[in-house]
């Protein structure tokens, strides 16, 4: 848990940084994966994460970078999943004040993945969500999940519910 932390300040204090530099920023977002598998959920129900978009003014269509980590168990009953990947969101209005309205997004890389009984392996796979844009930069997303396989049973696959903020 407390890499989460880290990590969250981590790229707190990088995009005061990539401001400075005039890059776009980022994306920030703190939640939970609920993975699909049953051994995983035996092993953690929920695995807190933390999930940051990097943006850059040249990306002429979007694409960013994609860093995630989630955990969850205890002792040696812990899973870890760590994805890698690049991302394209579209682009959304509203029609009513205060909401930027609804996005959809995708993803595609890999994802490292620490499974009980197991080094760390790479799974290729990517992810789907949908998501909508709040007041002040801020924004909910549900994201679905998914790898190419698993690992003695056990995979990241599953539903992610977060919460962020763009820099």
């Amino acid at each position: 848990m407390r890499f989460i932390y880290a990590a969250a300040l981590f790229a707190l204090t990088s995009s005061s940084v990539l401001a400075q530099q005039g890059q776009t920023g980022m994306r920030i977002r703190l939640g939970v994966l609920q993975p699909s598998s049953a051994l995983s959920r035996g092993v953690a129900e929920r695995q807190p994460g933390v999930m940051v978009d990097f943006l850059s003014s040249k990306s002429a269509d979007g694409s960013t970078l994609t860093v995630g980590y989630f955990q969850g168990g205890s002792g040696s009953n812990m899973i870890k999943t760590v994805p890698v990947m690049f991302s394209k969101l579209s682009d959304s209005t509203s029609t009513v004040p205060g909401l930027g309205g609804l996005y959809t997004g995708t993803g595609i890389g890999a994802y490292l993945f620490d499974a009980p009984g197991s080094n760390m392996k790479t799974l290729w796979g990517g992810y789907a969500m949908v998501g909508l844009k709040l007041p002040g930069g801020i924004f909910a997303e549900t994201q679905y999940h998914y790898t190419n396989r698993s690992v003695n049973g056990y995979s990241p696959n599953g539903v992610a519910l977060m919460i962020g903020r763009k820099f």
